[in-house]
């Protein structure tokens, strides 16, 4: 394969310092997201409140660790990269910020098909062959927040076995135009047999983590259109505008999420060098996503926009779905609706949850 030389990549600490700049920033907004998540929800959904909680803490450290305390360069198509943020500074070694990162994406994204699940639960019929029994619901949710340190553990087995030194020497055999990235002195990468573990290992997290919010997703428009005949036109409109929001969330997250991770699936298996360039873009992209997030809560949803608003007696009503409206939200309006609808009993009703 022919070169046209070595990579520059000269702006990179420009690029990092302004985005360094940004996230603290990012930061206050994303702490102000938290607590609108904490005070700002429906007090009828004080259980389900918990979840965001988690996922907003997840999502806020996330954006701090991987915007501004390590920011990593990644060296596609090469297995490796380094991080040129403030761990780096601290002498904090590469494979323990490695080890960091993954379990903090791993666990945002555990904490948000966790978010899904009890979306979907609360969404579908008692009889759906999606619908989990009690045990096996719980188990999920737990097995989501503890497999970030299942993720770690194997990370630190693969970095204790792996050899630093002889990685450098085969990447620079193999891409001698990422020498820039090679011979940083923070750059960690792996040798040859351990490349392919760890990229396959990371293929199937991410693989995995799509199927179960797909699979956490689209059982809930199922379930919308077989309750369409038996709910009130008010809680037909709620159920859409929640829905038509959990469309926007998902896709915000998997364009800010998976974008960088497929552009380096691209990169990887066309072996086009020079687009190594313009990685460091997918890890400003990806370090923003929990900002995104909290900014497009803030305009979907009022009850967030309110928790920050003056409330005077007898002005505040919250009739907005709600990112967490799911259906369980309005099990006490659909009951009492179909008490007085002629034909649907409040077990009906309760049993459409």
């Amino acid at each position: 394969m022919d070169f046209d030389g070595v990579i520059d990549i000269s702006s990179y600490p420009t690029i990092a310092f302004w985005v360094r700049i940004f996230s603290a920033f990012a930061f206050v907004l994303n702490i102000i997201g938290l607590a609108a998540v904490a005070y700002g929800n429906p007090a009828v959904l004080a259980h389900y409140r918990r979840y965001l909680i988690i996922y907003q803490i997840y999502s806020t450290i996330t954006d701090a660790i991987l915007g501004g305390l390590a920011f990593p360069i990644l060296a596609f198509p090469n297995t490796g990269g380094y991080s040129i943020g403030l761990f780096t500074d601290c002498g904090v070694p590469t494979q323990m910020q490695l080890v960091i990162g993954l379990m903090l994406i791993s666990g945002l994204f555990g904490a948000k098909i966790v978010i899904f699940l009890e979306r979907q639960q609360a969404a579908l019929h008692q009889t759906h062959y999606f619908r989990l029994s009690r045990s096996f619901h719980k188990f999920t949710t737990y097995f989501m927040y503890l497999a970030p340190f299942g993720n770690a553990t194997f990370v630190c087995i693969v970095c204790y076995y792996n050899n630093v030194s002889q990685a450098v020497v085969d990447s620079l055999q193999k891409y001698p135009a990422l020498r820039q990235f090679i011979l940083n002195p923070a750059y960690l990468g792996f040798q040859r047999g351990y490349d392919l573990l760890i990229t396959l290992y990371l293929f199937f997290v991410v693989a995995g983590a799509g199927v179960i919010i797909a699979a956490t997703t689209l059982p809930s428009f199922h379930a919308f259109k077989t309750q369409q005949l038996i709910l009130s036109e008010r809680t037909l409109q709620m159920q859409k505008r929640w829905l038509g929001n959990l469309c926007i969330q998902t896709m915000l997250l998997c364009a800010m999420v998976l974008t960088p991770i497929f552009y380096g699936v691209v990169v990887y298996l066309t072996q086009r060098i020079y687009l190594a360039a313009f990685t460091i873009w997918g890890t400003v992209l990806f370090s923003q996503q929990g900002t995104a997030m909290t900014v497009l809560n803030f305009i979907l949803f009022r009850s967030y926009r309110r928790a920050y608003q003056p409330r005077f007696p007898n002005s505040f009503r919250d009739d907005d779905a709600n990112s967490t409206s799911t259906t369980e939200a309005h099990t006490g309006s659909n009951a009492a609706e179909a008490k007085n609808k002629p034909g649907h009993s409040v077990r009906q009703a309760n049993r459409t949850q």
